[in-house]
């Protein structure tokens, strides 16, 4: 029986209706529209499938699993074929699978083009072969060949299948790509087309992009919208989504061709529906104010500011205009900083690079180079070395001192040292900042410079509130020596991150630049004699090379595979794929957005989330926890930011089993994680 069944599967015919072929579970025909062709004419070759009931076949997006069915043709010389031409499918559900297909009878199309010099009475031969998979709970490929002979004429003559064909024809949905936009709406995507009468079905012929099961709808004044969950295969948006519509109703289905963007739609996004209030721009501008003036407490800010802030203490009533002046020179190199830094974001964003706040901490080589220019002052404050004002900007002279130079790069290195953190409140305005055209978005980079500014400003302004400032004295050295050991640890936490970032070996080949950097800087002071001193100052300048040589070698060379799981057992590294396979099956889910350079990240790991009550929280109520690092770039990540209308570090989200996701403070305490696990308000 198996022989005769494969004898069949090749059976060939020579009419414009060749043999039909039955294999498993259906029954197989190929067909012309035409029995005669003109020359320069078309015609149609029509691959009918009887479906036995309860099986089916698949369209072109298979769904969930299965293969689309094929047809090869092996035409004449000078003879075209279009594409295989498959009508609208239906959703077929098989357990928790969903995928498109077709039962009972079906027919699949494709134009052929004969050559214009075709002659009178030639016979043509055309060959094709089929394969397809037909799936009921089993699946079962089968494959068929035949052999049409037709013959030209001056004219085409149908065939007994023409009208058919000529009806199946007419239920093909139309090629021409209609426009529509497709973006980010929470954990999935969202399709916008103008309104049909009535909500017409909608598959998605991009495959792996979203999740096949039928979208959620609505329509808003003339248009409808789609939301889709994103697909568990997601791995890149593309340029453009293609879908196909099917109106019902007696309209014909057609394709939309929807250009992609990965910025969220800010009206639906589950930052707003869970629970955050919708944020304008005198909110955002309020928020960035706010998370501005916290800035200052940063353990990479607080060193840097507290000798300026001090120095005003040591100014008598006749220096109080010095004062001032520095005040708004440290103003201005904060709020030039912070919105040069915007406008760069801003670009690279344009240029379509998902980038966020802090992105060029992602950069080992920035974070080498800060890594020096930290040890560099450390060295600085403790007397060891002596800056000239040659290089005014850098070292002791941005850090203290008075006059308007040193005081506009004190703020331009504030800026530069502070990019690592988001503190609280200042995540929802960044967030709001990207969003909004590029005017509004300095404006909100700029008012966040400006909180960052103004206590020192306010100091500098009031010459009252210098007398809460201790007294000037003899402890003021002493302080100014305590304070760079904070440095040299700002640097060794710099040289960690470049480490996550690369290599060890990176690591050690900046520790031996470090050494030459000292060495170089002490020989620049060491001067008994001229030639010596000439001699000195020569070395000094070579290993000053030196140094800069290793930064540079040890931070271009290729990273090593780093580590993304977090030594916490209990958590699993972030994939939007996991997400959405967590979420299908109703696993609760605690998302940690973090990165090795973010101080408040590192701070709530240690305070909250890795704590014992943390631990028992997440067994208590069946939570799985994820991280996802942003120590390096990551544009998942990134995308992941995006749809929370956040543009930085530390952001936490929750996803109970059922309901809408849940976004927690930037300052995590132990029973307020607990609390949120536990479904509590």
């Amino acid at each position: 029986m198996r022989c005769l069944l494969a004898i069949a599967l090749w059976a060939t015919a020579a009419t414009a209706s060749a043999q039909a072929v039955r294999a498993d579970h259906l029954t197989a025909e190929l067909r012309a529209s035409v029995l005669s062709i003109e020359p320069g004419g078309t015609f149609d070759l029509a691959l009918r499938f009887d479906h036995d009931e309860h099986w089916h076949s698949y369209w072109h997006n298979p769904g969930d699993t299965g293969l689309a069915t094929k047809l090869k043709l092996t035409l004449p010389e000078g003879f075209s074929a279009g594409e295989l031409e498959f009508p609208a499918p239906e959703r077929i559900n098989v357990g928790d699978l969903v995928n498109f297909g077709y039962e009972g009878r079906i027919q699949l199309l494709t134009s052929v083009r004969a050559p214009a010099n075709l002659q009178p009475g030639e016979q043509i031969e055309i060959k094709a072969a089929a394969s397809w998979l037909v799936c009921r709970e089993e699946c079962i490929p089968g494959r068929a060949q035949w052999t049409l002979s037709l013959v030209s004429a001056a004219a085409a003559e149908p065939s007994a299948s023409a009208s058919e064909i000529a009806a199946a024809r007419a239920l093909l949905p139309l090629q021409e790509r209609v426009a529509a936009s497709f973006a980010n709406v929470g954990s999935g995507f969202q399709l916008t087309l103008a309104t049909a009468p009535s909500i017409p079905q909608v598959f998605p012929l991009t495959q792996q992009l979203v999740h096949n099961r039928a979208p959620s709808s609505r329509v808003d004044g003339a248009q409808s919208h789609f939301n889709f969950a994103r697909s568990e295969e997601f791995d890149a948006l593309p340029a453009q989504a293609e879908f196909l519509i099917v109106p019902g109703a007696g309209r014909r289905p057609y394709f939309v061709a929807a250009q992609t963007s990965s910025a969220p739609i800010a009206a639906s996004t589950p930052a707003a529906q869970s629970g955050s209030a919708s944020v304008n721009l005198l909110s955002a501008l309020a928020l960035a104010l706010l998370g501005g003036m916290i800035l200052n407490l940063m353990p990479c800010v607080f060193p840097v500011l507290s000798l300026k802030a001090l120095s005003f203490a040591s100014l008598s009533g006749l220096e109080r205009r010095t004062a001032v002046i520095d005040g708004l020179a440290y103003t201005l190199g904060v709020v030039s900083s912070f919105v040069a830094l915007a406008a760069l974001l801003l670009v690279l964003r344009a240029a379509g690079q998902a980038v966020g706040w802090g992105f060029q901490l992602q950069n080992p080589l920035i974070n080498g180079v800060l890594a020096y220019l930290f040890f560099a002052m450390g060295l600085s404050l403790l007397g060891a070395v002596q800056f000239g004002s040659s290089i005014m900007g850098f070292g002791q002279s941005l850090t203290e001192g008075h006059g308007a130079r040193a005081a506009f790069f004190t703020g331009v290195l504030a800026c530069v040292v502070a990019s690592p953190c988001t503190a609280p409140f200042m995540g929802t305005a960044l967030g709001y900042a990207v969003t909004q055209p590029a005017p509004l978005a300095l404006l909100v980079f700029a008012v966040l410079g400006f909180g960052l500014a103004l206590p020192m400003l306010i100091l500098s302004l009031i010459p009252k509130l210098s007398s809460l400032l201790p007294k000037p004295g003899a402890w003021m050295e002493v302080f100014k020596q305590m304070l760079a050991f904070p440095l040299f640890l700002t640097a060794i936490w710099l040289l960690w991150v470049v480490g996550r970032q690369s290599s060890l070996d990176a690591v050690a080949l900046l520790l031996i630049g470090l050494v030459a950097l000292a060495f170089a800087l002490w020989l620049k002071d060491l001067q008994p004699t001229q030639t010596a001193g000439r001699a000195a100052r020569l070395i000094g300048l070579t290993l000053g090379f030196v140094s800069a040589g290793a930064c540079l070698y040890a931070l271009t060379s290729a990273p090593t595979e780093r580590e993304r799981v977090s030594a916490n057992s209990d958590s699993m590294p972030y994939s939007a794929a996991s997400l959405a396979s967590l979420r299908a099956a109703r696993t609760p889910v605690l998302i940690n957005m973090t990165a090795d350079w973010c101080l408040t990240c590192k701070v709530n790991e240690r305070v909250a989330l890795k704590s014992e009550v943390f631990r028992a929280a997440l067994e208590r109520n069946g939570v799985q926890y994820m991280k996802g690092d942003w120590t390096h770039y990551d544009a998942e990540i990134t995308e992941f930011l995006a749809q929370y209308k956040r543009n930085g570090v530390p952001l936490y989200v929750f996803f109970p089993a059922t309901g809408e996701p849940r976004v927690l403070p930037q300052v995590l305490t132990p029973q307020l994680v607990a609390d949120v696990l536990s479904g509590q308000p």
